[in-house]
């Protein structure tokens, strides 16, 4: 499979999966899918006396009304969505998690004020077989466990 490809599979499951209705309905492979449909922030942290000006691709928010131009005055929640292959799994049918993608994973939602990971774990034939969700501050205690788990 090539990268643009391996882009694209992901850009799908992740349009599904922030979609009103993922957790009722399946997600077929030939789904309509738009990998323009990109929505980018910028974010300004402040560490002590210094500030860190930068911009991310946000994969979705989660808000009570209708946003339709801007999201200054809204209210909203920012969520991140990461995939999993199951095809990584040994013979044991357990997979760790590294510690250095839950660091990676925990310092982008860090960073952004994200609150809230949506994981969906897909297999071989890219069909997302399960969907969790966890808190930033669970996230350090995922390397701890098996995807099985998850």
């Amino acid at each position: 499979m090539t990268e643009k490809q391996i882009t694209s599979e992901r850009s799908e499951i992740k349009q599904h999966i922030a979609g009103p209705s993922y957790k009722s309905e399946p997600l077929f492979h030939n789904a309509k899918n738009n990998e323009r449909n990109k929505f980018y922030c910028m974010f300004k942290t402040k560490f002590d006396n210094y500030s860190l000006l930068y911009g991310a691709d946000i994969h979705s928010i989660s808000s009570k009304e209708l946003i339709t131009d801007t999201l200054i005055g809204k209210s909203f929640e920012l969520i991140e969505l990461k995939i999993l292959p199951m095809d990584n799994l040994n013979s044991d049918t357990h997979e760790i998690i590294s510690s250095e993608k839950i660091l990676m994973w925990w310092s982008q939602n860090y960073l952004m004020n994200i609150d809230k990971t949506i994981c969906g774990i897909k297999d071989r034939n890219s069909v997302v077989r399960r969907i969790k969700e966890y808190s930033t501050h669970e996230l350090p205690h995922l390397s701890k466990y098996s995807a099985t788990q998850i």
